[in-house]
This record gives C-alpha cells, sequence and structure tokens, in this order.
C-alpha cells in the first residue's frame, strides 16, 4: 500500500508504503521548501520498495528507498531495476537496507557464510548496468564500519548503503555512517548540492513548548514585573492590573512583547546550544565506540556502547505537543496515560484535606485534573480507545477523591445523569472521550484550512 502525506501547494511531503503495521515498509520525506516536482510513482505490494520520477532543483532523476528480504530473493533486484529503466533517466539514487553486503571480506565481522548470493549477483548487476557507485566505499576503499549489529554472539555487516550514478556522486558534500534511532541498524548519510541558492531565516514563531520550561516561565514573569517598574507611576506596583503607568496601555504592550521576544528568542537560542552540544558529545562518543567495535569488538565496549546509544536514544526521544511517539500504538497510549495519572494523583491530593461538598470535589475534577487529559484525547483521536483498564484506573482515582477513598454512597450512574435527573453532572469518561473524537468528524466537513485535513484525506 502506497500513502501519500502532507499536501502544501500541490506538493506531496512523504510517501509511505508498507505491508502491515510489523513487517516491512519503507519511507521517503520531502523538506518543506525543497524545489521538487513528482512526475510518477511506483511501488511494491509488500512494502519493498518506492520508485520515484522527480525533478529536484531543475534535474530530473530516478529515486529508490528499499528494504531487502533476509533470504536470497533476487526476483526483488529484478523488479526495482526493470522499474528504474521504465523512466529512462539518466540520474539515479538507490539507498536503504539491502540485507546482502557487497564484500564479504571488508563488509562483515564473524560471519561464517556468504548469505542471498543470488541476491549479491543481482545487485552487481545492477551497478554494471547502470554504472553506479557506492559513496560511502569510494571514498573508504579500505575501512571496515558496520550498520547492523548483533550483540551475542557480537557479528557485524554493511547492509545499509547508497548507490548511485557518476554525476550525483561528483555534487557529493559527504558520506557518513552515524548512530542509529531505535533501532539494531546505524544510520546512513550521502549529502550532495543540487542547488547554491540559501533560504533566508524567516519568521520567528513563538514555540509553545517554552510554556512548559520553569526556568522560561520565571524568567518570563521576572520580564513582566522589571518592564511594570520600568514604566511605573503610581498605584499598587504588587497588583499588575492596578498601576498607572507613564505611557499608554497600547504602548506599554507593545513594548513589552518585545521584550518577550527578545528574551524568548535568546532563550531558545541558548537552551538548542546547549542541547545540540549535549547531543553532539553524546554522538562523538557513539561514533568512537562503534570505531572500537569495527577494528577489535568486545563485550566490553558493547556493553558501554549500548548505553551510550540508550542515552543517546533518550535525548532524541520525539515529543511533539506533549506526547510521546511510539510505533506500538497501545504502548504509546499506557506511556502517556500513566505520566498523566500521576499528574492528577498529585493535583488531587493537594485538595483532598479541604472541606469541600459533593459538588465541589465533582467540580475539582472536571475544571483541574480532567483536563490533564484532555489535551490527549483530543490529540491521539486516530489511536485505539481507551480500554477498559485505563478507564477503570481514571475512575478509581476520580472517586476515590470524591468519597475520600471510603464507600461510595451514591451509584455512579445517579452522579453522571445531569442536575434536571438528579445528578451532579459527573464525568462519564468513556462518553467523554468518544465525544472528542467525534468533535473532529465537525472540524473535517466544516473544510477549515489545516494540513491534518489534507492527511486525513490522502490516507483514506
Amino acid at each position: 500500500m502506497l500513502k501519500r502525506y502532507g499536501k502544501k501547494n500541490g506538493a506531496i511531503l512523504a510517501f509511505f508504503c508498507h505491508h502491515n503495521n510489523r513487517s516491512a515498509g519503507v519511507s521517503i520525506m520531502f523538506k518543506k521548501g525543497l524545489d521538487f516536482t513528482i512526475h510518477d510513482t511506483k511501488f511494491d505490494q509488500n512494502g519493498r520498495y518506492i520508485v520515484i520520477d522527480i525533478t529536484l532543483f531543475e534535474q530530473r532523476l530516478t529515486l529508490v528507498c528499499l528494504y531487502g528480504y533476509n533470504t536470497d530473493e533476487p526476483l526483488l533486484f529484478d523488479d526495482i531495476l526493470y522499474k528504474i529503466a521504465f523512466y529512462a533517466n539518466t540520474s539515479i539514487l538507490l539507498c536503504g537496507d539491502w540485507n546482502v553486503v557487497q564484500d564479504c571480506n571488508l563488509d562483515t565481522y564473524n560471519i561464517l557464510h556468504k548469505r542471498n548470493p543470488k541476491s549479491r549477483e543481482k545487485i552487481e548487476e545492477i551497478i554494471e548496468k547502470l554504472e553506479l557507485l557506492d559513496p560511502w566505499r569510494t571514498c573508504h576503499p579500505t575501512d571496515r564500519k558496520f550498520t547492523w549489529r548483533q550483540p551475542s554472539p557480537i557479528k557485524q555487516s554493511r547492509l545499509d548503503y547508497f548507490l548511485v550514478t557518476e554525476d550525483i556522486y561528483s555534487l557529493m558534500k559527504n558520506t557518513k555512517i552515524i548512530p542509529g534511532y531505535k533501532t539494531d541498524h546505524s544510520a546512513i548519510v550521502f549529502t550532495f548540492s543540487a542547488s547554491l541558492a540559501k533560504r533566508g531565516k524567516g519568521y520567528w514563531k513563538f514555540n509553545s513548548q517554552l510554556v512548559r520550561d520553569v526556568e522560561y516561565v520565571e524568567k518570563i514573569k521576572t520580564c513582566i514585573k522589571d518592564t511594570i517598574s520600568e514604566y511605573y507611576l503610581s498605584g499598587d506596583i504588587q497588583n499588575c492590573l492596578d498601576v498607572k503607568l507613564t505611557c499608554n496601555d497600547q504602548l506599554f504592550f507593545e513594548i513589552l512583547k518585545m521584550k518577550i521576544r527578545t528574551l524568548s528568542i535568546s532563550y531558545s537560542i541558548e537552551k538548542n546550544r546547549e542541547d545540540r552540544e549535549h547531543t553532539s558529545k553524546l554522538e562523538k562518543e557513539v561514533e568512537q565506540l562503534e570505531n572500537i567495535m569495527n577494528m577489535s569488538p568486545n563485550v566490553n565496549v558493547q556493553a558501554t556502547l549500548y548505553g551510550k546509544k540508550l542515552e543517546l536514544e533518550n535525548k532524541r526521544e520525539q515529543k511533539i505537543e506533549g506526547i510521546d511517539f511510539s510505533l506500538d500504538l497501545q504502548a504509546m497510549l499506557d506511556i502517556n496515560f500513566t505520566k498523566k495519572i500521576k499528574e492528577m494523583s498529585s493535583i488531587l491530593k493537594a485538595w483532598e484535606h479541604r472541606k469541600l461538598t459533593l459538588l465541589g470535589k465533582i467540580t475539582v475534577v472536571k475544571t483541574l485534573a480532567l483536563p490533564k487529559i484532555i489535551h490527549l484525547l483530543t490529540l491521539l483521536t486516530a489511536l485505539p480507545n481507551l480500554s477498559q483498564i485505563k478507564i477503570k484506573e481514571f475512575n478509581t482515582l476520580f472517586y476515590n477523591f470524591i468519597w475520600n477513598g471510603e464507600l461510595e454512597r451514591i451509584k455512579r450512574n445517579t452522579l453522571i445523569g445531569d442536575f434536571m435527573q438528579g445528578g451532579l453532572n459527573m464525568v462519564h469518561l468513556s462518553s467523554f472521550s468518544t465525544y472528542l473524537k467525534i468533535s473532529w468528524v465537525r472540524r473535517l466537513l466544516l473544510n477549515l484550512e489545516g494540513s491534518w485535513q489534507t492527511l486525513y484525506y490522502c490516507l483514506n
């Protein structure tokens, strides 16, 4: 199945081709602002390759991303060669996990048998017919470096590589093997200059993640207080809304926005610099350890390498709008909601000793605790519904707070009823979660502008 994602001004920003959610799949993604035109695409029903006929910065080329079989399947490479020949482009770039090494001596360690010999012959045929080069091997003709590693017993292979035509190779800026992310493979990089044009800095946009940064929030509060003090004329300076200033409110607001913008930019730059330095240090340590493993592998170095790679993975952990993402959808739900349960528990604990009425406690649940998961329930709308176990966990937390951990004296079905029915409008989690999912249908039908709608239509 081939999926196109993220149309913008008629341009597709990504292609995904997969067999199922547990095996085989390849993807080609394009950075926003890249000057390219897609003419045609071909793909494998089993998720083994995508072939794209593309014009990139006025240069027509064939782009191939592939994932070879673990077994000897030469017909896959016959099929890829046929698809490439169909376009008749002279510039060609192939990349991926071939699951076949080119040189059994240089590209393997502690692997006794020459695996997939027929597939290797087909790859050699592709290289010869299309006159392709392996950029990394061309630059490092005698080096031993691997992209796949098995921990016990230690086995290593260079299974991932680029193959390009000479004209593309002549545009190369660099090629390297770098640490991978959440995989037993390393990442491979091939950078080439397709255009000399450079983009400008663009407009500054506020990073909403900063509001979750305690240090940043304190700096902004201080900035507001300092700005008020700078333009203070009279009134209670402890009450920001009850002071007179030496300038009108509109001018003060513009000055304050300018100062917050300046502070935000400088703070973000500093944080990014620190983050880059830390990440760069970890990457260098991983690279050094991998070089040792390439030359003289041993169990101790491997253990240290594993620890550093784990630290690097944690550093790179993807977070979008406060959500942790995972390939396992159910695990993704569990990770995110487990965090929120702890946060809600802390909030309710702070209120449990206050003398509140039943309605007051329900109000605390709905206004302080529940909003902690509304964000997740809204944005994770495409994921499976909350499991009954998770709903029970939330309800136990809420109702223990309402009844102080004692026997519930009113049935839950009564509490969730509305006031006219003698209830207290307590939230019904299962219905509430479904409502948030359905609300996206209304947004879709209203045809409001948004890239998520494009994604929906592409996938359906």
